[in-house]
């Protein structure tokens, strides 16, 4: 068994195409209605791009992106996509973050923080993000609840034409489990099986809003959108 999404690379977008990028964008959008041209010279950071599908919004949005992600195998199904042909990517803990240049938007989507189990990684990561955003420029993330933890033990199945996926769920406040086994047909008819292991951690917005007044990020708005809350900051210097 294998820890992290390396071995469900490949089924990863299959599996987790009910999330809405679009909405999610427009959520940030509306949020940010009144503001004259927020992001700049739309240059975009996604942290956690996973196989770079918010990037791909980003890139019709006329961003100009960078990818950091942990996962190799993630970063390569990512620097498959044609969409992405000119986005850079980086293979980089977050919570080691080192760039050589600043973002008009540095985003973390899809509960990427909830897997950083670690409140010293958190709060290293909000730290070091700092630095890599322009004057004026936004960090916008978001953070599952504790309600949707609670609502997603247990064991679901998810099928596809070729594939099926299974998720056995556990939560013991504040450590969320999931164990997720994988079939993949394959062209002989045989089926492949691929099991891993992912943590995540709840952190309460109590919790968020302690790390963050330790950076010097200004919030302008907690949004909740769906199982998640959605959080915007701005780096006003």
């Amino acid at each position: 068994m294998q820890y992290g999404y390396d071995s469900l690379a490949s089924v990863y977008d299959q599996f987790n195409n009910g999330f809405d990028y679009p909405d999610y964008f427009r959520t940030i959008q509306s949020a940010l209605a009144d503001t004259e041209n927020p992001f700049g010279n739309k240059m975009a950071l996604d942290c956690g791009c996973g196989t770079g599908a918010l990037m791909e919004i980003l890139t019709r949005e006329g961003f100009t992106c960078t990818g950091v992600d942990i996962s190799p195998e993630m970063l390569q199904i990512a620097k498959e996509k044609p969409a992405l042909k000119n986005a850079r990517l980086i293979c980089q803990n977050l919570a080691e973050l080192d760039l050589y240049r600043a973002y008009d938007l540095a985003i973390c989507s899809l509960d990427t923080v909830n897997h950083l189990t670690k409140k010293n990684d958190l709060q290293a990561f909000f730290q070091k993000v700092y630095h890599f955003v322009e004057e004026n420029g936004y960090f916008i993330f978001d953070a599952k609840t504790e309600k949707t933890f609670r609502e997603t033990k247990g064991v679901s199945v998810f099928h596809e034409e070729d594939s099926v996926l299974i998720f056995e769920n556990t939560f013991h406040s504040p450590v969320f489990g999931q164990y997720l086994t994988v079939f993949q047909e394959l062209p002989n008819g045989n089926f492949r099986k691929t099991e891993s292991f992912v943590r995540e951690r709840l952190y309460k917005p109590t919790e968020i809003t302690q790390m963050m007044k330790k950076t010097p990020f200004t919030r302008i708005a907690k949004i909740p959108y769906h199982e998640r809350n959605l959080y915007i900051y701005k780096k006003i210097l």
